[in-house]
């Protein structure tokens, strides 16, 4: 796959959203209903890997801060500007002032050089799409220097896994690393930034 050709990643995509976008453009019944939300963790949307990584797998937390139930068709889709291409993330019909949590997985990253990358979804319920683009960032790092940090601090890794009983499934040495660092390896600190 060509990363830097927009269109073959677009076409490539086996969840295009030509479909949705026709019924969006089609609507003629509209019943009135305002559906809206909160990414209640924007701001922490980034993820940092190492060139060579297959995968980045972070979280979105969203609010329905509301009035109206989202319909059972809500979902967060991507936007054709992204620089990736996962499937659409298919969203619970929370209710007012509810608040879930979603897993997103990119995968087939492994051949990206090093750089900063963006994906953006946009909330799509009730045959509309409502509200701002939700991004989240992905920066591709050289490997070279990420072994050997996580080396020279693999027993703090370890003590940090352990205080707080970390699955090496969810939170690999490199992302809890990368959360030491940024926190000063203040433990307290890492561990609330990985659930912000």
């Amino acid at each position: 796959m060509n990363i830097n050709n927009k269109e073959n990643r677009i076409n490539d995509n086996p969840k295009n959203n030509d479909n949705i976008i026709d019924k969006i453009n089609n609507l003629n019944n509209d019943d009135g209903r305002i559906y809206s939300y909160d990414c209640t963790n924007s701001i922490h949307l980034s993820e940092y890997i190492y060139k060579g990584t297959d995968e980045v797998v972070f979280k979105i937390d969203l609010k329905n801060n509301g009035n109206e139930t989202w319909d059972n068709d809500s979902k967060l889709l991507v936007d054709p500007t992204s620089d990736f291409v996962t499937d659409n993330i298919i969203l619970n019909p929370q209710k007012a002032n509810e608040e879930k949590h979603y897993v997103v997985t990119i995968k087939d990253l492994k051949y990206y050089p090093t750089g900063e990358y963006k994906i953006i979804f946009q909330f799509y319920s009730g045959g509309k799409i409502h509200g701002e683009k939700i991004g989240a960032k992905i920066k591709i790092k050289e490997k070279v220097d990420a072994n050997k940090e996580i080396n020279e601090n693999i027993d703090k890794i370890k003590e940090f896994r352990n205080t707080f009983n970390l699955d090496e499934r969810e939170f690999s040495d490199e992302k809890l690393f990368n959360a030491l660092k940024e926190n000063n390896f203040d433990y307290g600190k890492a561990f609330n930034s990985l659930y912000d």
